[in-house]
């Protein structure tokens, strides 16, 4: 696993408490988030206004659409208060 290993080193490693938030939609972007553990809830708005609660866990990489396109983020990410 040559790959991980190179994301590693470039890596900064961060935890969050359950509740925290990871970043909030619409906010400037330049990395993307691998859950190495534990749930977070993606949270975005539909065109109603309604929140959409999106749930994921460890190994997941997100946030990447944002790093990439260098545009706002289109969802909050909060670390879920409730493990699975």
């Amino acid at each position: 696993m040559a790959e991980r290993k190179a994301v590693e080193v470039l890596a900064t490693r961060r935890g969050y408490r359950p509740g925290d938030y990871l970043c909030h939609e619409g906010d400037e972007s330049d990395h993307v988030i691998i859950v190495m553990s534990g749930n977070v809830r993606v949270l975005s708005h539909n065109i109603d206004d309604r929140a959409v609660v999106i749930g994921c866990g460890g190994r997941d990489i997100i946030g990447e659409q944002a790093a990439l396109d260098n545009r706002p983020r289109s969802a909050t990410l909060r670390r879920s208060t409730r493990l699975r």
